[in-house]
C-alpha cells in the first residue's frame, strides 16, 4: 500500500531509519549511529565535515575512551575546517566563523543533525 507513495517521498531511495543527533555533544550511542552504516547527512556543511572526520577517524577506536576522545578532537577541528576555502561552497547564515566559536556551531549547525540510513539496493551509494 506504501509503495504508491515512495517515488514522491521527499528521500525515496533510503530506508526509513532516520535520526535526528545532536553533535554538539557526540556519545558513543551518536558515533555508533554514525559508524554503522552507509548514510547521508542533510545538513548543512559543518555538521557534513564532522560527520566525515568522525567517520574516517574515530569509527575503528578500540575502546569507548579512545572514540570520545577522537570526536572532541575532530569537534575541535571543525571551525577553522568549516570557515576554510575548503567549504567555500557554504554560507555561514548564523556568522560562526566571524566569531570562530565552538558554541555558535554547536547550537546552529551541530545540535539536530539529520542522518538518513541508505538502503543496500540504493545505487549511489556514498560511503565517507
Amino acid at each position: 500500500r506504501d509503495s504508491c507513495f515512495a517515488s514522491r517521498a521527499t528521500y525515496p531511495n533510503f530506508d526509513r531509519e532516520v535520526h535526528i543527533l545532536n553533535l554538539a555533544v557526540v556519545s558513543p550511542q551518536e558515533l555508533d549511529i554514525l559508524c554503522r552504516s552507509p548514510i547521508e547527512v542533510v545538513n548543512e556543511i559543518p555538521a557534513r565535515i564532522l560527520v566525515t572526520e568522525l567517520r574516517k577517524n574515530c569509527c575503528k577506536a578500540l575502546s569507548v575512551e579512545k572514540a570520545k576522545k577522537c570526536a572532541a578532537g575532530e569537534k575541535a577541528k571543525l571551525v577553522s575546517k568549516a570557515c576554510t576555502k575548503q567549504a567555500k561552497e557554504w554560507t555561514d547564515a548564523q556568522g560562526c566563523c566571524k566569531t570562530s566559536s565552538a558554541s555558535c556551531f554547536d547550537s546552529n549547525y551541530l545540535a539536530k543533525v539529520k542522518v538518513i540510513a541508505k538502503t543496500p539496493n540504493d545505487v549511489k551509494l556514498n560511503r565517507f
